[in-house]
């Protein structure tokens, strides 16, 4: 693995000083950072279309533009030495996200949990606790005979999440979650063990997670502020991602220790009121959706309020479908 991620780093490096190789090696018209910055920020398609570029990198020498040293080819006979899945929690859960994501697509994550019920297993019935016994359990029920094509994925993830992804955290960005929250919690010493999401309104602490150390934490929260600085003039940052999330990020000390918070707002599908309420258990919620109705429709000022993880964003989703469509809607 190591040996693959130096190769990777060393060889865009190099491709980076010939400027005819790289234009015709990452896009026609597209700069190869401009692509990076976009792939970081939540941009799909371009960091689908940057993994397919460090594949064919790694897997088929005639492609490259730039010769190494270093030179090799991964293929099915030496995957597994690059690969070097090991038996911990996180590479476990990337062996188990893949799998249910080749079906569910970017409902993977709910569909594990749904499926390994997690939520039934959580000690704690408020705030769902994924641990690293209930990860290896749900190792357990995966087909562990990995095809080549799908080590070539996984190799490939890990190795953009080291160059130019989120460490840990960027197959989490790229799923169907409302939050994805780090350092937010414990002991100020261990802040880059704490890795929370919220998903299906539920707020969920992935205990069996972790970012490497200190550093690791620093350098997410800088990639989550994006082009905002955060320095001590600046001591935190709001961006927003190109998949139009909001991400703000704060640094140590003006906070206890960096931490930062990915809210997604592109969560929510085919979601009505009508269904939200009666989920809810309100029994006369054609009166109350009348309410709402007349209070989007005469601009009143409204206040939702609640518990994180409550469904307030849900609820806004909702009631938006309420104002008149003339009607500026800003977020």
């Amino acid at each position: 693995m190591r040996e693959a991620e130096n190769f990777i780093r060393e060889y865009y490096v190099e491709l980076s000083k010939y400027s005819s190789d790289f234009a015709e090696a990452l896009s026609k018209e597209k700069d190869r950072q401009e692509i990076f910055d976009r792939a970081y920020k939540g941009d799909q398609s371009d960091r689908e279309y940057v993994k397919k570029h460090m594949m064919r990198v790694l897997t088929d020498k005639s492609f490259r533009q730039v010769k190494k040293d270093s030179d090799f080819i991964v293929d099915d006979t030496n995957i597994d030495v690059f690969l070097n899945l090991r038996e911990v929690p996180e590479d476990r859960f990337r062996v188990v996200l893949h799998d249910f994501r080749k079906q569910h697509g970017q409902h993977a994550l709910h569909a594990m949990i749904e499926v390994n019920k997690f939520y039934e297993l959580s000690a704690n019935k408020d705030i769902c606790v994924i641990t690293t016994e209930m990860i290896n359990q749900a190792y357990e029920k995966t087909p562990t005979q990995l095809e080549y094509e799908d080590k070539l994925e996984i190799l490939v993830q890990k190795l953009y999440e080291n160059f130019k992804g989120f460490p840990v955290i960027d197959n989490l960005i790229y799923q169907k979650v409302e939050d994805i929250q780090v350092g937010v919690s414990g002991h100020p010493e261990e802040a880059h063990k704490s890795i929370w999401i919220v998903i299906d309104g539920r707020l969920c602490h992935l205990e069996f997670l972790s970012l490497k150390d200190e550093a690791q934490l620093e350098d997410v929260c800088r990639k989550m502020a994006g082009d905002e600085k955060i320095d001590s003039v600046s001591p935190y940052a709001f961006a927003f991602g190109e998949d139009g999330s909001r991400r703000v990020s704060f640094k140590k000390g003006f906070s206890e220790t960096w931490c930062g918070i990915i809210r997604k707002l592109n969560t929510v599908e085919n979601m009505y009121n009508k269904d939200l309420l009666v989920a809810s258990g309100v029994k006369d919620y054609e009166k109350l959706i009348l309410l709402e109705k007349l209070l989007m429709k005469g601009s009143i000022s409204t206040v939702l309020i609640g518990d994180q993880g409550s469904g307030k964003t849900v609820k806004t989703v909702c009631l938006v479908e309420y104002i008149y469509d003339d009607y500026p809607v800003r977020t």
